[in-house]
Parts: C-alpha cells; structure tokens; sequence
C-alpha cells in the first residue's frame, strides 16, 4: 500500500480472489459467501487474522485495522439481519459521498437554471421598455409636429406609430408598444389587417375632396357645408350627404376664419326726434313678395378711410333689392337707395323697418317712405334682433369678402357688387328649399 491506497499490482492480486467482489483505492467489497463463511469461523472461536489469512488476505497485505473494522461492521450487521446487504464502512462513506455529490451537482444546475430563467426574464422586460420608449419617442415627435398632446392622437395615429417603430426595428414586442399607446394589441392587428380598405377609402375621400374644395371656392366666395352641398348639386350636379361634405371639410381643413361677433353697445338718450313704432314686430315673412322691406347701413373700411353700405332687403324671398357704397355718411346715400325700388311692385301695407339710427329719423326719409307708400317701422332701442334679417346678411357679406382696409373705394364697390350677384343668383338656401332668392321670388310671382 501507498499513503493508504492500494498499488495496482495489488489491486490485480486481490481481484483473483474469490472472497473480493471489487477492490477501490482504499476499500474491498467482499464477496457474500466470504461474509458468510467468515462470520460463522469468528463465532466458532476463529481468530479474525486467521480467517482472512486462509482467504488469501493477510494482514500484511489489507492492514489489521481493515479487518478488524470489517468484522465490527459484519457483526452489527448480522445483528440487524442485513449482513449481505451491508458493505464495508469505507464502501458506505463513498456511497454517502456519491450521493452528496450528485446532491450537490443537482442543486447547482438547479441554480445555474433559474440564473439563467432569470436573465431571459430581465432580457424580455429591458426589451419591452425599450420597444415602450421607442413607440413613445415616435408619439412625442409626431405630437409636436402637428402641434397637439401626445394623448390627443387618434387610435389610427397611434397604430401607425407602432407599425413604424415595428418596422425600424423587427425585434420590438408589439404587446409593449400598445401597452403604451394605450390600445389593444387585437385592435392593431385589426387595423393592419383593414389597410387595403383605408386605402380604398383614403382614395375616395381624395376624389370627394377635389369636388368639394371647387363647390368651396366656386364663383369667388367661400362658403359652410350647406352651402358647399347645395353648390355641389347646382353647379356640379353632384349629390353628397350633408355629413359626408362635413367630413371631408373638417378632415382637409376646407374651413374660413369666421369673424368674431360684435358686442353690442346701448345706445344713450341723444335727444333725437320720436322714433317710429315697431310695426313689423320680427314678424318678417308674412307670405307676400315686397311686403317686408328690411333697411340698414354698414361701415366697410378702405384705404380712403371708411365706406359705407346701404342695402334693403325683401324679408319674404332674401333678395337684395336696392344698394349703394359711398364714402360719404350724409343722408342722401339712404335716399338714393330707396331711390332704386321705385319701380318695384310693392304688396299693399308694405313696411319699412330699419333700426333707430339718426339717417332714418330724419324728415327726408320720412317723407321718401311717404312718396313710395311705404309705412315706416323701427327697432326697440338697443335691439338688433328686431331687425335680424339685415344685421345677418351684413355679416355674412363680410365673412365672404374679408377684410377690406387694404382696398381701395372702387374695389370695394366692385367686390360688393360681386356678391351680391353672387348671393341673388346663385346662392341656394335652406330655408327656400334650396332655392336662390331670385329663383324663389320667380316662383312666387309666377
């Protein structure tokens, strides 16, 4: 033996003995029938030395102590009853060992796998945060492109948003970057899957845009969406629903700046001469052409300073009937107005309603109104609603001209001259059935 192991020489030697089983580097399994046999020479008064000595196992060859700790061991066995099934005390310690080991091995890959369970974990989450800060990265530039908070966009904006980031980078988790958008992931892949009929749809609007934007813009003044729907069938012989011209506006941004209203300022005591009695009482449309003649002036400025405008108005058919521009505010303008209907058959009891301003108290239209026949009526003070038809027509001529300060007199009086061409002939209203005031009053009168 060699620092406690056998040499192989002697390992060879034991193995050819028919009491060995196996022989380690310091323990010998012993073979049944020499456990058996041994113990029953020990009890037979046999010394321990002798029996192994005779089995070809001196002491000088395995050590006193081996056989010693061998019979010890072989004892307490047999006192059990498991002789056979017990092995040496050194075969017990390595078997002890082995499964300490194999313990021990387990339990490492156990660790190194949940390590590794681990690491994908953090792996999957950094990529998930990732693919959340590029799709929110994308919404802050495209919100700040169109001017808008990030969670004002539509849920098309956003699915496209993702579409784009999954497109620049093919790894991102889609279920992230809807996590962050704020949308299902079933929804954007219903949009995705919806693409060629957007397309479609897209292309429609395309083709519906054009329509609407030449009814917007036709013959020089711009208009709302009744108004577009109503030019679209007149002069394009196109029929469109009054929200599908709604839409098309508002997606194109097919809109004016519409002005602001004016407050209204009472009018103070001023000392004039009594006012007339208001006769008409907004009862505007009595069912009769030229019946209710609505009057008023409005101020339009220019590069000369200010002009002014005064207009009359048939309440019953919206026609305009009489004007005049002047860069004078001397009564006689008003006159002149008046002066333009004389030719006009006007309906028995014809009134002629205008506000309390100062060009209407005075005499000379009093007795203008009195050579026409025409019987005077005024606003309340401080009302304009009485005379509502003419204050919305002012204002809607405004809105479609624009401003004018930097015109000259003569491009006033031109552009005004235009739409109330524009408004006469061609500008159905709802409230006519669609009609033009022209057309309308023909109808009347036929």
């Amino acid at each position: 033996m060699k620092n406690g192991k056998f040499t192989p020489a002697e390992r060879q030697q034991l193995l050819r003995l028919d009491a060995v089983d196996e022989v380690r580097a310091k323990s010998i399994v012993y073979s049944k029938q020499f456990k058996e046999e041994c113990m029953a020479r020990y009890h037979a008064g046999e010394r321990p030395a002798d029996i192994f000595a005779s089995a070809g196992l001196p002491s000088s060859l395995i050590g006193y102590k081996r056989i010693e700790r061998a019979i010890c061991h072989w004892k307490e066995a047999e006192r059990k009853g498991a002789l056979c099934a017990t092995d040496a005390p050194q075969v017990r310690h390595r078997n002890q060992v082995d499964t300490i080991k194999r313990a021990k091995r387990k339990a490492v890959e156990r660790q190194r796998l949940m390590r590794d369970r681990e690491r994908q974990r953090y792996e999957a989450r950094i990529a998930e945060l990732e693919a959340q800060v590029e799709v929110l990265k994308a919404e802050s530039a495209l919100a700040k492109k169109c001017g808008r908070a990030g969670r004002t966009l539509t849920k098309s904006e956003r699915f496209a948003l993702i579409a784009g980031v999954s497109q620049e980078r093919p790894r991102t988790r889609i279920s992230a970057m809807c996590q962050a958008m704020g949308v299902s992931r079933s929804g954007y892949y219903k949009w995705r899957k919806s693409a060629p009929a957007r397309a479609a749809r897209e292309a429609a609007d395309l083709e519906a845009k054009e329509q609407v934007e030449q009814a917007f813009l036709s013959h020089g003044f711009k208009k709302g969406s009744r108004q577009v729907r109503d030019s679209l069938r007149r002069d394009q012989g196109v029929v469109m629903n009054l929200k599908k011209v709604q839409r098309i506006m508002r997606k194109f941004g097919i809109v004016f700046k519409r002005k602001r209203k004016n407050p209204y300022h009472p009018i103070g005591a001023d000392g004039l001469p009594k006012v007339a009695p208001n006769v008409l009482d907004r009862n505007f449309h009595q069912g009769a052409l030229r019946k209710v003649l609505v009057t008023d002036i409005t101020y339009m400025p220019c590069r000369e300073g200010f002009s002014y405008l005064s207009a009359i108005l048939d309440a019953e058919s919206d026609e305009l009937i009489g004007h005049v521009v002047s860069l004078s505010l001397q009564e006689e303008f008003v006159l002149e107005t008046f002066d333009q209907i004389k030719g006009e058959p006007l309906a028995p009891g014809a009134l002629a309603h205008s506000d309390q301003g100062v060009h209407y108290m005075a005499k000379a239209y009093r007795a203008k109104l009195a050579e026409l026949g025409l019987v005077q009526s005024m606003s309340r003070r401080a009302c304009c609603w009485d005379n509502a038809c003419m204050e919305s027509w002012f204002g809607r001529m405004k809105e479609q001209i624009g401003p004018t300060s930097h015109m000259a007199f003569a491009e006033v009086c031109e552009k005004v001259d235009e739409y109330i061409e524009y408004y006469n002939y061609h500008r159905g209203q709802e409230r006519l059935n669609w009609m033009t005031p022209k057309e309308y009053a023909a109808a009347m009168a036929a």
